[in-house]
């Protein structure tokens, strides 16, 4: 009897830790693609940022398929002015946002990784908004971010959130929506 009972504590713990290895290896490899689809979509962003100012729209909707909570803060910043390039000695150009906002110093965060910014010597660099000067946006641009961010909440974990979205997209009757609206009603059914 004393056998059975130890061969049975002995099968829930093997069978408890196997369900637990399952989680932990669904959960790192989710923790991955959250972390490719973040990266894609900050160089996405960069790249809208840098781009001519007639390609931005187009570039900021098709950001919609990469869905990244770290576009709303970027788009967000965007449109209130909080976007700013940093001219690099090499002669590149990167975007970013500060930390803070206000006429005390604060360190600057890459928006292609979301790093901070930092010179040769891998300093932090720090700056006020003052001495910047925001990446400018046009009204097709702001609409376009818009645009995109109602997209982005299709793929809300929060289903109130989702829910909102489809009514929104729906009230703006636009044909461009609709292949992503089909697409979001197969994954809800």
């Amino acid at each position: 009897m004393r056998l059975h009972a130890s061969r049975s504590a002995f099968c829930i713990q093997y069978w408890a830790l196997a369900a637990l290895a399952l989680f932990v290896g669904f959960s790192s490899h989710s923790l991955r693609a959250a972390d490719d689809l973040e990266v894609t979509a900050r160089q996405g962003a960069a790249a809208a940022i840098l781009a001519e100012e007639s390609a931005q729209p187009d570039l900021v909707t098709e950001l919609a398929q990469t869905p990244s909570p770290a576009l709303k803060d970027i788009f967000d910043g965007w449109q209130r002015g909080g976007i700013f390039i940093y001219e690099a000695p090499d002669g590149s150009r990167v975007p970013f946002m500060l930390t803070e906002s206000g006429d005390a110093p604060s360190a600057a965060v890459r928006i292609d990784n979301g790093q901070p910014l930092t010179d040769t010597t891998g300093t932090a660099l720090l700056f006020t908004e003052s001495e910047l000067t925001a990446v400018d946006t046009s009204s097709r641009l702001r609409r376009a971010m818009r645009t995109t961010l109602d997209l982005l909440a299709l793929a809300d974990p929060d289903p109130a959130i989702r829910q909102s979205a489809v009514l929104k997209l729906g009230m703006k009757q636009t044909a461009d929506s609709l292949p992503l609206l089909e697409a979001r009603l197969e994954r809800e059914t």
